[in-house]
């Protein structure tokens, strides 16, 4: 049994793939759409797939974050991240706690620790409750490492 898609199917997706208008409004509406809804969000410059980067790098850097952060220190070719490193880690166990398992962005090989990606695979009940989880355990994150 083959587990490719049919050619039509690939021919269809390559065609809008190639289509840059097309592919562009709908980056750019999703974009809006998912901003419109998550404060925080930030999507990175994408030319396929339904997935968004959620962006906590601010837990990493703990209370020296700023809405100016420019996360340099992040930046995982840098010789010593093992602090962000620590951090990532206890982030992830604490979205594990809530149910919410979501790898580490690093298994992506982002840039910058810190990053993780939501798939939009499942139903819109399942992603409706997996996201509400994921906002939870931000709460929990900032609540433990700015003591809110």
């Amino acid at each position: 049994m083959s587990s490719w898609s049919p050619r039509f199917l690939q021919d269809v997706c390559a065609a809008m793939l190639e289509d840059k208008a097309w592919m562009d409004n709908v980056t750019n509406r999703k974009t809006r759409l998912v901003l419109g809804k998550l404060s925080l969000c930030y999507i990175l410059l994408a030319n396929a797939g339904l997935l968004i980067w959620v962006d906590p790098r601010h837990l990493l850097l703990g209370k020296s974050a700023t809405p100016e952060s420019d996360y340099r220190q992040l930046r995982v070719t840098l010789p010593d991240t093992r602090l962000y490193e620590r951090r990532e880690l206890r982030i992830t166990d604490i979205r594990a706690n809530n149910r919410v398992m979501i790898a580490l962005g690093s298994v992506y090989m982002p840039e910058e620790l810190g990053l993780f990606r939501i798939t939009f695979t499942p139903g819109k009940e399942a992603l409706g409750e997996g996201l509400e989880r994921l906002l939870r355990s931000i709460a929990e994150a900032e609540a433990e490492i700015y003591g809110k």
